[in-house]
């Protein structure tokens, strides 16, 4: 049977914009081959990794999405990356150039996928829906 970690944020830290890191040559504890033998040691061929915008709600992320592929370039057949995308800007309008940044992630980089942020709870607030309708 093979397990696969499916949510994790596999080096990323939260982070201002200015401060984000975007290579694993930035990260100074960075080891693939120590990850790597971690990973088999819990039985785990596969982990997903993600980077999350939280730049609208709290002007910061977890991790970058070049960090995402970095990490995912370092071990292609075991690190499955994942970028991240707040749909609307901090002016509360649809983020063109946030997708086309991702359009540019997924097919220059390689990423397998996004991770549209903000959460629930956050959706809620911003979004409110009828009561009882969300649980």
């Amino acid at each position: 049977m093979e397990i696969i970690d499916g949510h994790s944020h596999l080096f990323q830290t939260i982070q201002p914009v200015a401060s984000l890191k975007k290579s694993v040559n930035e990260i100074k504890e960075f080891d693939i081959k120590r990850t790597l033998a971690q990973l088999d040691k819990l039985g785990i061929s596969k982990v997903q990794t993600m980077a999350q915008e939280m730049t609208r709600v709290f002007g910061s992320w977890l991790g970058s999405n070049e960090l995402s592929a970095d990490l995912q370039c370092n071990a292609p057949e075991r690190i499955i990356a994942y970028g991240g995308v707040e749909p609307i800007d901090p002016n509360g309008a649809f983020n063109k150039a946030r997708l086309e940044q991702m359009r540019t992630m997924l097919t220059e980089k390689r990423l397998k996928g996004m991770l549209l942020s903000p959460h629930k709870f956050m959706v809620q607030i911003l979004f409110p829906a009828p009561r009882g309708a969300i649980s």
